[in-house]
């Protein structure tokens, strides 16, 4: 039986698909826009005030929850951050707290320049510290962020080597740990440090080496807060602040001794201090087991870490770059 509408045609296949994209096209050209435009979006700064410094912390859509957080951190942190620096009032901060570190490269249409391994950045040159909250120690590395740009701060914005803004920012976000300790006795066994000048300008880009190069760090800072006091530092910066001193002018300046040589001293004591690993042989049962602990304690921590660091190529080359860039970089 016919129908009274007449029979029954069988779609064409050809004009449904024709008809399907079309309509698959107009639904990517709405959401597209919409979607880019999402992702990205800003929430409002948040703008805090503390000992004299103002911040102002932005971040991606979605994580006024962990601004909150960093808020309370740097309102809890930065005064003594700022005091046992010697960093001065009067600054702005801004804080740009990203999913990912190179978005905010991205967004401003710079080169990628850290290693993957990093979590957070600072650079001086913008007034600016960049956080991922991907990292479980974010808390600790704020402060580390922080701690750069109070040194920047203090030392009245002068170039000043490497080495002594990671061992400072190490020490002030108290990131020295069993980890570290481990890394400066193994390589004391061998002797393999890392010269001055390599640790001046830049760190190395390998992960591997970069472990030694901040342990090394911590070692020297706190070296030379031992012989010449804790707030050695703070009376350099300020020396090179006020009178616009080089680093090392100002370091001879305050402590009467050239970079080389408090160089050579912190490697003499290197010696002695981390080279006690093979005489433990002939400490006694007690030293042996003490031996065997600490290298028990160091693989669990090496394997926590390892889930971390898996992504991460382990290139030897060692290709330096600059955790703070100057302006020379960024323009």
């Amino acid at each position: 039986m016919r129908s009274a509408l007449g029979p029954r045609r069988r779609p064409s296949f050809g004009r449904w698909t024709r008809t399907t994209l079309a309509a698959m096209a107009l639904l990517v050209l709405l959401w597209g826009p919409a979607s880019s435009s999402h992702a990205s979006q800003r929430t409002a700064p948040q703008q805090r005030e503390v000992a004299g410094t103002v911040f102002v912390v932005d971040a991606a859509a979605g994580m006024e929850g962990f601004v909150r957080a960093v808020v309370q951190v740097i309102e809890r942190r930065w005064e003594d951050v700022a005091e046992t620096l010697g960093a001065p009032p009067g600054e702005t901060i801004t804080v740009h707290i990203e999913r990912r570190l190179e978005d905010y490269f991205v967004r401003e249409g710079l080169a990628y320049l850290p290693p993957e391994w990093a979590a957070g950045l600072a650079i001086g040159s913008r007034r600016t510290f960049l956080l991922a909250p991907g990292n479980p120690a974010w808390e600790a590395t704020a402060v580390h962020e922080m701690a750069h740009l109070a040194i920047d701060m203090a030392a009245g914005w002068g170039a000043v080597p490497r080495w002594v803004h990671e061992g400072l920012a190490i020490s002030v976000a108290e990131q020295w740990d069993l980890e570290r300790a481990t890394t400066m006795l193994r390589a004391g066994v061998f002797g393999n440090y890392f010269g001055l000048e390599e640790l001046t300008s830049g760190f190395p880009r390998a992960a591997s080496m970069a472990d030694l190069a901040y342990a090394q760090a911590f070692s020297m800072v706190r070296h030379m807060r031992q012989v010449h006091g804790d707030d050695v530092y703070r009376r350099i910066f300020a020396r090179m602040r006020e009178t616009g001193e080089k680093w090392g002018d100002a370091l001879v300046s305050v402590t009467g001794v050239p970079p080389e040589e408090h160089f050579e001293a912190w490697r003499a004591q290197a010696r002695t201090t981390y080279r006690w690993i093979p005489l433990m042989g002939t400490a006694g049962a007690g030293w042996t087991l003490a031996s065997v602990l600490l290298v028990m304690a160091w693989r669990r921590k090496r394997r926590e870490k390892a889930a971390r660091l898996a992504r991460m190529a382990r290139d030897e080359e060692v290709e330096t770059y600059p955790l703070d860039p100057d302006d020379e970089v960024f323009g």
